[in-house]
């Protein structure tokens, strides 16, 4: 959104152009920094025609780049013009804590998988918080939450 309200009354091509490389640059960033820090995968395009990597697929990229155009031209100024009509300090206050609560909530998430990775690699809880993550998220519970998710090898 950043990105793309820099753009939004350019033509159509550009955007779509644009929303296609940030969608596949995200989805294969977040695909090596899940790789290198958790040691897993959540998804894999392998197997698939146009693949980077495995990482990402080109073909996917145009469906980012669709839902970028949609967002950008048609949701993202009518939400903005709907929020821009509300002027009650209460709804700041209530986006702050509910961005303060997907930021715990992204952490949390990080955190229990990182745990669960060190767990298949045998290494004890040592802090507080790891045995925290291990009573609250083991390893049953994440598998329902994360089922595609599978942990690689080690070297």
């Amino acid at each position: 959104t950043i990105f793309l309200r820099k753009i939004q009354h350019r033509s159509i091509f550009l955007i779509f152009v644009c929303s296609t490389f940030i969608g596949l640059s995200f989805e294969y960033i977040c695909s090596l920094f899940q790789e290198i820090v958790l040691n897993s995968l959540s998804w894999s395009y392998s197997d698939t025609y146009f693949s980077i990597h495995g990482r990402t697929n080109v073909i996917f990229g145009f469906f980012w780049g669709i839902l970028g155009c949609i967002w950008i031209k048609i949701l993202y100024p009518f939400f903005y013009h709907q929020l821009g009509k509300i002027h009650n300090p209460l709804f700041k206050i209530l986006s702050f804590f509910f961005a303060l609560f997907m930021i715990f909530n992204m952490a949390i998430s990080f955190l229990a998988v990182f745990r669960q990775s060190k767990r298949i690699q045998n290494i004890p809880a040592k802090t507080p918080l790891d045995f925290y993550l291990d009573l609250h998220y083991p390893d049953a519970r994440l598998a329902k939450t994360y089922p595609e998710m599978i942990f690689l090898e080690e070297e």
